[in-house]
């Protein structure tokens, strides 16, 4: 299950379950907890000019747990919680993600190592399942003092909703006043003015970029049959997303302006992009035999990268592609 198409508030908490029951059916659902999830490295060395594997943390999510790749080595950094969403903060000192329970979902704050600091906001205590509330796929602002998240408090759709890092502040930032489904992943610009977002109005998504000073949008993507996950560069001249074509999911670069479009995969299979730091490579969940992988691949600092496949750094029948990835310093 690569995308998601529109829904509703009364519909969204039935449709994340019968989600997680289609990929137990496909084989690519999280294995069974507690315990470590089964999760290979790659073997071969990552090509580099330098000759040295990415730099950076990248985590991803296996089984419910968050889950560590940093120089060829694999570390476990949760266990017993469920977890989707991670995003490092911008210094790497912290990391947000969505805790999800039965009937709701909150972002936290985590330390590096994965313990628990803080809950920003608070679902919990709803009785019946169609009064469930949601806050998933958190994004920091570049000066590390507000987190981004999608939200369907007070709405039927999922709205774009901001709260600062001490857990205050919460407010409800933008609707799509045409929705048919709300805003999905956004993404902060480098300076802070913008958040580029997956909307899902009238027709197939695609990536809006709202400016917050005057709370207006303009098209980024026009993907005949949907654009969704979008990562802006840190150069702020890309932004990283999937684009789908039948059945068949690519990642895809544009300019915030809506120019450019370079194509940065071929296999159908990919979607949930994610810079590292220095913007010199892209990591990105794909879809394989054995569940999904994480993958890597370098974009060229002038130019359009050459579309291919990247390289492979972990594999594992647990990894969960809707769930995402971050990389961190």
């Amino acid at each position: 299950m690569i995308g998601r198409r529109a829904l509703t508030r009364g519909s969204w908490a039935l449709t994340v379950w019968l989600s997680l029951l289609l990929l137990a059916a496909a084989g690519c659902a999280p294995t069974a907890r507690p315990g470590a999830a089964p999760l290979l490295l790659a073997a071969a060395p990552i090509p580099q000019a330098a000759g040295t594997a990415p730099p950076g943390r990248i985590v991803f999510v296996a089984g419910g747990d968050l889950w560590q790749w940093q120089e060829g080595a694999l570390r476990q950094l949760t266990q017993g919680d469920r977890y989707e969403g991670p995003a490092w903060s911008p210094e790497g000192d912290q990391l947000a993600a969505s805790i999800v329970g039965a009937n709701h979902s909150d972002v936290v704050l985590l330390s590096p190592d994965g313990e628990f600091q803080a809950r920003l906001t608070d679902n919990r205590g709803k009785l019946r399942i169609q009064d469930s509330d949601w806050a998933r796929l958190p994004a920091w602002s570049p000066d590390g003092t507000r987190i981004a998240y999608g939200s369907d408090v007070r709405t039927q759709d999922v709205a774009l909703w901001v709260v600062g890092v001490d857990g205050r502040n919460a407010r409800q930032l933008w609707l799509p006043p045409d929705t048919s489904g709300g805003i999905d992943r956004p993404s902060w610009s480098p300076d802070g003015r913008e958040i580029a977002l997956t909307t899902f109005r009238v027709g197939p998504s695609q990536i809006d970029v709202l400016t917050l000073a005057n709370g207006r949008t303009h098209r980024a993507t026009n993907a005949a049959n949907g654009a969704y996950d979008p990562a802006w560069s840190p150069n702020g001249e890309w932004i990283a997303y999937a684009a789908r074509d039948g059945t068949r999911h690519d990642i895809w670069l544009v300019h915030p302006d809506g120019t450019g479009n370079a194509r940065v995969t071929t296999s159908g299979r990919n979607r949930m992009p994610a810079w590292s730091p220095d913007g010199s490579w892209l990591a990105f969940l794909s879809l394989s035999e054995q569940g999904f992988d994480v993958r890597v691949i370098a974009i060229p600092q002038e130019g359009e990268p050459e579309p291919g496949e990247g390289r492979v750094l972990v594999s594992g029948r647990a990894i969960e592609g809707p769930a995402g990835l971050t990389w961190g310093p």
